[in-house]
């Protein structure tokens, strides 16, 4: 908030991925006046508890990070065939190439303790019937089926909500499908202004 006041930024277009689709719908209920819109690609929802396996996985990636060390660790990730909605197909070797190479970065994978997924104090997925801006809802055809009932209970929710799928994608559109990704959005985003 501190930054768009110092840039003097009105209100603004959201766009949060993931984790960061939870922290933009956190933005958008402390902040409405600020928000003219939110996208969210397969967020996540502060209040809403992961699968308990999605949550055993991610300790298994932690746990195996702190005893085998951070290349162990990620070879062991590449290879789980659980994490595959996360890495984008073969039919996108840019995209996956882009994507593999960022997990492997040791400053990237596992940086945070999983015992901080908790949820935060307050909780968003109780509140979502507050958000009155326009609100996309992106997922890719390929991602978990726990982000798709996550889409589904946003698109009940949230009062204008509207989804948009892409086809043959995985959790990352914007990174498998750019172009289409952001025709997309700035579509969404022309048609509120």
């Amino acid at each position: 908030m501190q930054l768009m006041k110092k840039l003097r930024l009105g209100r603004v277009h959201l766009i949060g991925s993931s984790m960061g689709g939870g922290v933009a719908i956190d933005f958008a209920l402390e902040y409405p006046a600020f928000v003219q819109s939110i996208t969210l690609v397969a967020p996540s929802i502060s209040g809403q508890g992961y699968p308990l396996r999605m949550l055993w996985k991610g300790f298994r990636n932690y746990y195996n990070l702190r005893r085998r060390g951070s290349h162990a660790a990620i070879d062991a990730f590449l290879r789980d065939p659980y994490w595959r909605y996360f890495i984008p197909a073969a039919n996108y070797p840019e995209a996956r190439e882009m994507v593999i190479r960022n997990i492997r970065n040791s400053n990237n994978f596992c940086r945070f303790s999983p015992q901080l997924n908790r949820a935060p104090v307050s909780n968003s997925m109780k509140r979502l019937h507050e958000i009155k801006c326009p609100t996309l809802i992106v997922l890719g055809a390929h991602d978990h089926s726990f982000n798709k009932r996550t889409a589904e209970k946003l698109l009940k929710s949230i009062q204008h909500a509207t989804q948009a799928g892409m086809h043959d994608c995985g959790h990352l559109p914007f990174v498998e499908q750019p172009e289409s990704f952001n025709q997309l959005v700035m579509s969404f985003i022309e048609h509120i202004e």
